[in-house]
């Protein structure tokens, strides 16, 4: 049995030509052609959704507000029984070292001493740093 070839006859291919299109829209308001879409379904609803995505700004800003002042609070709050804590352990070791003059009084008042001069170092050290939103914390304004 011969062989068979192919068909060979030329015949011109068709081009075929496809283009996509992508539109990303990020926002608290859906995009403009999808908010007309809702108020062309339910007349209106465009301005409940800017309305609603107006309030939740507003929200987010006072609850973000209020975080920021109790952290500040807090800061201070922590600097008052920090240097507090610092002072009374100096009082403390003062007070050692007068009522027992031995050599157990100058140990214990020494280390009442420096307890109370690292608390209060610590303390100030501390304040001076500020917390950043990725958690890191950096030098003040000097740096």
């Amino acid at each position: 049995m011969p062989k068979q070839r192919p068909n060979t006859t030329n015949t011109k291919g068709a081009i075929q030509l496809q283009a996509t299109k992508q539109e990303l829209y990020s926002g608290p308001i859906p995009h403009p052609e999808i908010l007309s879409g809702y108020d062309n379904i339910v007349p209106g609803s465009a301005d409940r959704l800017i309305i609603m995505a107006e309030r939740e700004m507003e929200h987010r800003h006072k609850m973000e507000s209020e975080i920021v002042e109790a952290e500040i609070r807090d800061s201070h709050i922590g600097m008052v029984f920090g240097f507090s804590l610092g002072i009374l352990s100096l009082i403390a070791a003062v007070v050692a070292i007068i009522f027992a003059p031995s050599n157990a009084g100058a140990i214990i008042g020494g280390l009442l001493g420096v307890t109370g001069i690292g608390s209060i170092i610590g303390v100030f050290v501390k304040s001076t740093r500020i917390k950043h939103p990725d958690n890191t914390e950096r030098r003040g304004p000097e740096e």
